[in-house]
């Protein structure tokens, strides 16, 4: 007849499912299956606790709710990261984040106006150096900005 193994953690933990759970130890945090540890990552590293956490998902070790609850992470962001386990696997947490381009409308036309001294300051400054016209359809911005945008 075979016996059954009751799981045993270690003390201090925080219990996520029945089987499965996480402490937080001198800036790590570990996460257990028992007593045996499972993942072990540095409390500042968000992108292996979204993977983590999205690979308890995946694999069925916990549900979504559990780890909202126990964890405290809004369930969006662990939807979120579940998208991305599946879409991408492990891997999809630690490449560059694709970011988005600026609109068309609202893009900003650059102007470098020289240096920051008081005589290159202001728009008549930008005007004797060919680089801004009143009538040339942007507002000026202040020098510390060093851009100019469509009216």
């Amino acid at each position: 007849m075979p016996q059954s193994a009751f799981p045993f953690f270690p003390e201090g933990v925080t219990h996520i499912t029945a089987l499965l759970a996480f402490r937080k130890q001198d800036g790590q945090i570990t996460d257990f299956n028992g007593a045996m540890p499972v993942f072990i990552h540095d409390a500042e590293d968000m992108d292996s606790f979204r993977m983590i956490t999205a690979q308890f998902c995946v694999n069925g070790n916990a549900k979504q709710a559990d780890i909202v609850r126990a964890i405290g992470v809004t369930k969006i962001s662990l939807k979120r990261a579940v998208k991305r386990y599946r879409e991408h696997g492990p891997r999809g947490f630690y490449l560059p984040r694709k970011r988005r381009g600026t609109r068309g409308a609202r893009k900003r036309l650059s102007i470098h106006c020289g240096r920051h001294s008081p005589a290159t300051k202001g728009p008549r400054a930008c005007e004797r150096r060919g680089l801004w016209a009143p009538s040339s359809g942007l507002r000026w911005w202040p020098p510390c900005r060093q851009r100019a945008r469509p009216l």
